[in-house]
């Protein structure tokens, strides 16, 4: 039995190249604002893609490919973009589509 779906998304910090790629099964904008609790910089949705299953195999999958990148846990110094994550969909989500 496949694990549920939900969102994968790229959160981004103003003003920075940093960007926390995440999963949520809830609202992107509900994840956005808990993230911000302590954050020095306005954070911002860059991207979001919905997932229909193993969201936490394709969230880790996205980790290790950006794996140069990691900065600090889930953030990564990275152009990411909503066209970006949309290939990274196609590659980890939706081989098929490829």
């Amino acid at each position: 039995m496949a694990s549920p779906g939900g969102i994968i998304y790229a959160i981004g910090a103003v003003g920075t190249s940093y960007v926390k790629i995440g999963s949520t099964r809830t609202a992107v904008e509900k994840r956005l604002k808990a993230l911000q609790i302590g954050q020095p910089f306005p954070l911002q949705t860059l991207a979001a893609v919905a997932v229909e299953s193993d969201l936490s195999r394709i969230e880790h999958q996205v980790h290790k490919f950006l794996a140069e990148e990691r900065r600090r846990g889930e953030w990564f110094d990275a152009p990411i973009d909503a066209v970006f994550l949309e290939k990274l969909d196609v590659h980890f989500i939706s081989p098929s589509r490829a």
